[in-house]
């Protein structure tokens, strides 16, 4: 319910203040996955939010839980903090359970904001999860860059697709290999491409 709420007056606000444009959505599969994107703005979930009607399960930064109003509105949307630094297994163990209840969860691969042209080695978190719950991962880009109002931006969803492994125990760099490809088909996505 406050899901649908927020949901609602964000559509309405932002449709005075941005050019929205929602790319894909058919490409949003029915149960678990794993909704991966590009993160250059603290506006950016916000598009996704706006055009995906079912309710979504988000992983946040925990710093953001230090400011009263966005840990008043997180706890409600139960989002699930991240500490970056180093191995969150809490956090994972959170979102395996979100994945498993068979749940959507809106996760950034690469941890932080990320300044268009500067390049962050991403967390192979979102990898783990999608391989050991067998769920598709759903690669998404938004516009890059300051999201400055009155501007057009674009969000792109793309085709869904699962992570593999012919062997029976996965090598030490498998998970390293498909963040990279994932970053890969998320970054393929910009109209541009």
């Amino acid at each position: 319910m406050f899901y649908r709420f927020i949901s609602g007056l964000l559509k309405f606000l932002c449709f005075f203040v941005y050019r929205r444009r929602v790319i894909g959505l058919e490409n949003v599969p029915d149960g678990a996955a794993l909704l991966c994107c590009c993160h250059t703005s603290l506006l950016d979930p916000i598009y996704f939010i706006m055009g995906i009607k079912e309710p979504l399960r988000f992983m946040a930064k925990a710093e953001l839980m230090r400011v009263p109003v966005f840990k008043w509105v997180l706890k409600r949307l139960r989002a699930i903090p991240v500490n970056r630094d180093g191995s969150d297994i809490a956090a994972v163990k959170a979102g395996l359970g979100v994945l498993k209840s068979g749940q959507k969860l809106f996760v950034f691969p690469e941890g932080t904001r990320v300044r268009p042209g500067v390049e962050v080695a991403p967390k192979t978190g979102a990898a783990v999860m999608a391989y050991r719950c067998g769920v598709p991962i759903v690669p998404m880009y938004v516009t890059e860059g300051r999201k400055r109002p009155f501007s057009r931006v674009t969000a792109v969803i793309g085709s869904p697709y699962m992570i593999t492994c012919e062997e029976k125990r996965p090598p030490a760099d498998f998970y390293e290999q498909k963040t990279a490809e994932m970053m890969e088909r998320i970054f393929a996505l910009r109209p541009e491409s």
